[in-house]
């Protein structure tokens, strides 16, 4: 029986669900906010509000209010995802419905955590390859694509900033 020295190589490894932390226990992602802003925030690309240490959609308090760039529109306009979705083995013709369940896992997501995007969704060389702002999105695209079609399931951290690889394998 052999062992494994990596824990992440055992058959039943779960990632982290949190990317590391340094020293002082904070995340090392360079798009997560360092300091709270005083005051009101706006994103001037995505119009989201920063208020009360919370990003949320909807017209800002009244008062004085700051311009900003939420961590999600940074993500995008930097081609910076937290998380790849990687889908091989599917037949070209459920990529459609794959699209679909996408946008409605991202729709329900987005209504609760509104940085929690997708990015792009291509296809290239017969594999889906889906970019998100968050990893908890696209663990959540990847989970719900595993049980839809029986698919099996890897997830990996990538690098120090919590970048989270899902590859989806279908097995029918």
């Amino acid at each position: 029986m052999g062992t494994h020295q990596n824990p992440s190589q055992h058959p039943h490894h779960q990632p982290q669900r949190h990317p590391q932390r340094d020293q002082t226990g904070t995340h090392r992602d360079p798009y997560a906010e360092q300091k709270k802003a005083p005051g009101i925030e706006v994103c001037e690309l995505c119009s989201l509000v920063h208020h009360a240490g919370r990003w949320q959609a909807g017209a800002p308090p009244l008062g004085d209010v700051q311009l900003t760039i939420c961590p999600a529109c940074r993500r995008v306009k930097d081609r910076a995802p937290a998380g790849t979705v990687r889908l091989r083995g599917f037949a070209p013709g459920l990529f459609e419905e794959i699209r679909g369940l996408v946008r409605n896992i991202e729709a329900k997501e987005r209504a609760e955590h509104p940085l929690e995007r997708l990015m792009e969704v291509v296809e290239a060389n017969g594999e889906l390859r889906v970019t998100t702002t968050g990893a908890h999105l696209a663990r959540g695209i990847g989970e719900a694509l595993g049980r839809r079609f029986r698919g099996e399931l890897s997830l990996r951290y990538l690098d120090e900033a919590g970048e989270l690889q899902v590859e989806a394998q279908h097995r029918g």
